[in-house]
């Protein structure tokens, strides 16, 4: 079960966040505007606008007590700074009117930055809008809500010459996944037995019982490994 809470003070992201948004006071108790609770873990989110709310939270130190709140009492903290932050011709940190910089440098900027990440532990995003801020928070709980994230971690697909891989091209493929084994040995391996040197020790019907073989996966595994 997801339960997405918003802070009293932030109507409009609410909205933006839909009807399954509850407005309370919690996300203020743990330094954030928006908490979302996941089954095995918490996100918390802390939006500042970019430059006004974000500058004006640093001088009267209230990202200062946020910061820790969100990083001791939810898994994964992250502070959104929405709009893209512009800097004068002194390289100082445009306002919204543009006539009365702020005093913060365009490389104190990044300090800050590096300092949220690094030294206070939270994770640090950026938005060009509320309603951006609302799309992102949403896919916060998307890529959470799955368990596990293993894509970076794999091997890249077979992509096959004619739209259709060939018994050698899954052949290839499939020894290329072995230790030391690169493109041309694998097409030496193929060219001498014309097959991966190794067999299923097990029925095609036992194969096709395992969990996630479907009927088109199962023939791909078969013809490659298959038992004469």
């Amino acid at each position: 079960m997801t339960t997405v809470l918003v802070s009293p003070t932030d109507g409009e992201l609410r909205e933006e966040l839909g009807d399954t948004a509850i407005t309370s006071s919690i996300p203020e108790e743990r330094g954030c505007d928006v908490v979302v609770f996941l089954p095995s873990l918490s996100i918390g989110v802390q939006r500042k606008s970019v430059p006004h709310d974000f500058y004006l939270s640093i001088k009267d130190g209230r990202l200062a007590k946020e910061l820790p709140l969100m990083r001791e009492r939810t898994t994964i903290p992250i502070l959104i700074l929405e709009n893209e932050p512009g800097f004068d011709s002194r390289g100082l940190l445009r306002s919204s009117d543009h006539r009365h910089p702020y005093p913060v440098t365009e490389e104190g900027y990044k300090k800050l930055i590096l300092s949220v990440k690094y030294t206070q532990g939270v994770d640090v995003d950026a938005t060009s809008s509320i309603e951006d801020t609302a799309k992102r928070i949403k896919w916060y709980i998307q890529y959470f809500s799955k368990g596990k994230h293993k894509s970076l971690f794999s091997r890249s697909p077979l992509v096959a010459q004619w739209g259709i891989e060939s018994r050698k091209e899954r052949a290839l493929y499939l020894l290329q996944g072995f230790p030391g084994v690169g493109p041309s040995l694998a097409e030496n391996i193929w060219d001498h037995f014309q097959t991966v040197p190794l067999k299923w020790c097990c029925s095609k019907e036992e194969l096709g019982e395992v969990p996630l073989v479907g009927k088109s996966r199962l023939e791909k595994l078969w013809s490659v490994l298959q038992r004469e």
